[in-house]
């Protein structure tokens, strides 16, 4: 029977996300459908820029055909539909990306090779009425709106247990099970409550492995299909035990301490899921008969990291579409090798949408001299930096005996037929074998992109930075309108009309603008500044504020009678922990010039704190004396003209010095323009 299945949307705290406006069309009905963008904007990425873009939509249909409309609201000059492999229809019109699908499934866009431009859309299978448990059921927890139990964790330990989270609900907590037979189905949403640092202690919570993750089934003969992941500090998805089933997942998350999905279990299957993490994509440790397949993953690391030894691993119908630090990374096996044979097949594994600045497909590197057998089938990549890389770091267990075949290998189009063929770094470290095979069929999977050159109409700058707006502006009587309550909270204003639209004149008037300009549909609004603070407080669940390095610091806050403290511990006692703030809006909008940077600090001990100002990869260090008691501080950051065209605008102010501080505070943080 036909179906199109519009989900409610989450709650406000949900972030939203205007950069596209996305619509579903079947059999004549058309409907809009949400976009959020839910995650910390992280600073521990491996590409340049921010990591803050985790944009994702989704709805369910069945038994027809529904076409997707993206409406791109920014230049571009190409765009990609992927994964490329599934070889999705789709065409461009007016600013219109449309893509056609024919049965339930995920797929991505990406404009311009940038990723920061991505957006997942999510089209499922509806729900069966098998999987929508009764709430009366003894054994059923049924989570509508927002859930959020004491504590921001919950263990089910009642073998049989059934949690059912409906469309557009959220659950606010990482989630354990210890029953074996439990079920957890569902369309709406498990966040991560632990990204709240204003109601969470992340030492409680953990990060990592540590602690809890966000979820966890520490038991057998399981069930997991249907939810979204949102926002972790911690492991994604963690399971152990046996045959288990992991199905249409979703994980969106951008710290690097978020694995997809990890898991020591045996006889099990991880599918049809989309993988869009800030650590490892898909991490079989010590797993036997493992098969993950239909799996579409982008990370700021490693799209695959098989470690310990496992046992007859198949990875069929991967699809990366981004992967930082390597497709493939086999990279640890403790101090003491699991004496098993290692076996893992990648069979139709495509990586073509990677960008070739990744460094290698396959590294071996600290797993013992344990036979690894290691099998290729029907494989397409770009070029990379590498192609294969073994690798005996110092300190590291020696690594060789790994035997690889390879059959139907396709590097940027071409069959690779020999070993001379690849880009093999330290080819002498070890001593490993492969063989290669290219029977002539097999047909390599090629990149989906369109070339389009396409400029948008009534584009809208405040400065240098173009904003998105959930309600259009239009062109009345020759003016620009613009929706008044976001272009009011854009330049940081109230509203004070009383109309859904206002004039740039009327804002001009106002005082809040000092001029705007129209070059051919472009729209340029010159604020005006009245030396306010502009680094905006932190509202609903994501802060502003997020870690510069991962694995090395927790950052919670308190909270007196003057407001709120942040406190910076360096678990680690190493230099350089510490935070940053995006500021890459405020500079596009204000421009270049004198920016002064103000805060009250203390640390534990007396030692010493860095300050550093980074455009893209232009970076200005500063390093200061803190003491054991509140002082203030203030900082003059120059901003040229590039910084309206950088990626990345922000500051990190960190641990510095030989004597590293085991912690530090600040408080009261202010970012004026002086000239």
């Amino acid at each position: 029977m036909k179906q199109l299945v519009i989900y409610p949307e989450f709650p406000e705290r949900i972030h939203r996300n205007c950069d596209y406006d996305v619509s579903v069309t079947m059999d004549g009905r058309t409907e809009a459908i949400p976009v959020y963008n839910h995650t910390v904007e992280s600073n521990v990425s491996r590409r340049p820029g921010v990591d803050m873009y985790r944009r994702f939509c989704m709805f369910a249909f069945e038994d027809g055909q529904v076409r997707v409309d993206i409406r791109v609201k920014q230049d571009f000059g190409s765009y990609t539909v992927f994964p490329s492999a599934k070889n999705f229809r789709h065409e461009f019109r007016d600013g219109v990306i449309s893509v056609y699908l024919d049965k339930p499934d995920y797929f991505g866009i990406q404009l311009d090779d940038d990723q920061n431009t991505i957006l997942s859309v999510f089209a499922d299978l509806p729900e069966r009425a098998e999987q929508i448990p009764s709430k009366d059921d003894e054994n059923v927890v049924y989570v509508e709106g927002w859930y959020e139990p004491e504590g921001g964790t919950i263990i089910f330990d009642k073998p049989g247990t059934v949690v059912y989270i409906a469309p557009g609900a959220v659950f606010n907590a990482r989630i354990r099970f210890t029953g074996d037979g439990c079920r957890l189905y569902g369309r709406g949403a498990i966040v991560d409550p632990f990204e709240n640092i204003y109601e969470y202690d992340i030492q409680c919570g953990g990060t990592e492995s540590h602690g809890f993750n966000l979820l966890t089934f520490s038991c057998s003969d399981f069930i997991c299909d249907g939810p979204v992941l949102l926002d972790a500090r911690c492991f994604n998805i963690v399971f152990g035990g046996s045959r288990n089933t992991v199905r249409n997942m979703k994980a969106l998350s951008s710290m690097m301490t978020t694995d997809g999905v990890t898991t020591g279990s045996s006889d099990s299957l991880v599918e049809h899921c989309w993988l869009y993490v800030g650590d490892n994509g898909v991490v079989p440790s010590n797993a036997v008969n493992l098969t993950v397949r239909d799996v579409a993953i982008g990370t700021t690391c490693a799209a695959m990291f098989p470690q310990l030894s496992v046992t007859n691993v198949l990875f069929e119908d991967i699809n990366v579409f981004r992967a930082d630090d390597g497709v493939i990374n086999n990279s640890y096996n403790g101090k003491t090798p699991i004496d098993r044979e290692e076996t893992i097949t990648f069979r139709r594994l495509n990586a073509v949408e990677q960008l070739p600045a990744s460094t290698h497909l396959f590294q071996g590197l600290n797993m013992g001299v344990l036979d690894k057998k290691v099998f290729f089938e029907d494989v397409s990549c770009v070029q990379m930096k590498e192609d294969l890389r073994f690798d005996n770091a110092q300190n590291r267990l020696y690594t060789d005996n790994y035997q690889m075949s390879f059959k139907n290998l396709n590097i940027d189009g071409k069959p690779i037929e020999d070993l001379t063929q690849l880009t093999v770094a330290n080819p002498s470290h070890a001593k490993n074998k492969a063989e290669f095979e290219y029977d002539g069929n097999f047909r390599a999977v090629k990149r989906n992109i369109s070339n389009v050159s396409y400029t948008a109409p009534l584009k809208v700058y405040v400065g240098a930075r173009q904003v998105f707006f959930e309600k259009a502006p239009h062109i009345a009587d020759g003016t620009i309108m613009l929706p008044a309550k976001e272009i009011c909270s854009i330049l940081r204003r109230e509203c004070g009309v009383d109309s859904e639209y206002v004039s740039a004149e009327v804002l001009r008037a106002a005082g809040y603008i000092s001029s705007v300009t129209d070059k051919d549909g472009t729209y340029v609004l010159t604020p005006v500044y009245n030396g306010e603070n502009l680094l905006l407080p932190d509202k609903g669940e994501v802060s502003y504020f997020a870690e510069n390095s991962c694995y090395q610091l927790d950052l919670v806050t308190s909270k007196d009678d003057e407001g709120y403290i942040y406190n910076v511990l360096n678990i680690k006692g190493i230099w350089g922990p510490g935070v940053s703030r995006r500021i890459t809006d405020e500079v596009k909008m204000y421009g270049e010039g004198t920016y002064r940077l103000a805060f009250k600090a203390k640390a534990s001990v007396c030692g010493k704190l860095k300050l550093q100002y980074t455009e893209d990869k232009n970076a200005v260090n500063t390093v200061f004396d803190v003491s054991d008691e509140w002082e203030s501080y203030s900082f003059e950051l120059s901003v040229g003209a590039d910084a309206a065209s950088a990626a990345k605008c922000l500051f990190v102010l960190c641990v510095e010095g030989s004597a590293p501080l085991p912690d530090f505070s600040f408080r009261d943080m202010s970012l004026v323009k002086v000239k």
